[in-house]
């Protein structure tokens, strides 16, 4: 087989540039997602959760090179330092496999995302692309129970605050423990998992 039969076969597509249709077209095929979407600039889908919640999924493209999935998750006011620590908790799991979570705010809200990049640079088949799109939608429940158990072990932000103090410098120092640890693992000294 002539490798050039190979790349002009549709079912091994390249991609090292991709457009919104493009996206929306390899998206579709992926099993469990539902109500796909084409806007100007991103491919938005819905997934059904563990508890049969709706939750939306936005992939975009960020440059000519490369993508990105994300499913923001809305967070109440009162609770942004547990949500921060639990997207640090998220951060630091072996078992997040290519993905990553941060606070941001639009419009006065604050979400807690989970991120994953994709990059295109020197092509990347079709199939890639959807199983890194399953592998974003996987992580979708494991994601939201880290969430939810962190908000419920830290409470709302008015309760560190409030009193001695010391619920703030508990965790303050879960936080630190869990950078330190991670700087350690990553620099081989110590830690191990």
């Amino acid at each position: 087989m002539k490798i050039e039969s190979v790349l002009n076969n549709p079912l091994f597509a390249i991609y090292s540039e991709i457009t919104i249709p493009q996206l929306k077209k390899i998206i579709s095929k992926t099993s469990n997602i539902f109500d796909i979407e084409e806007d100007t600039d991103s491919v938005n889908f819905k997934y059904k959760d563990k508890d049969q919640d709706n939750v939306l999924v936005i992939v975009s493209e960020i440059d000519d090179e490369r993508i990105v999935s994300m499913m923001p998750m809305n967070m109440p006011d009162s609770r942004l330092l547990a949500c921060l620590m639990a997207a640090n908790n998220w951060n630091q799991r072996q078992d997040a496999h290519g993905t990553f979570a941060y606070i941001a705010n639009s419009n006065d809200k604050y979400f807690v995302i989970i991120e994953s990049h994709l990059m295109l640079r020197g092509g990347v088949e079709e199939e890639n692309i959807r199983l890194w799109i399953k592998n974003l939608v996987n992580h979708i429940n494991p994601f939201e129970q880290q969430i939810i158990s962190t908000v419920a072990e830290i409470g709302e932000d008015s309760d560190l605050l409030k009193g001695n103090g010391s619920g703030l410098w508990s965790a303050i120092g879960e936080f630190a423990g869990g950078v330190f640890n991670a700087f350690l693992d990553d620099s081989g000294g110590g830690g191990g998992h």
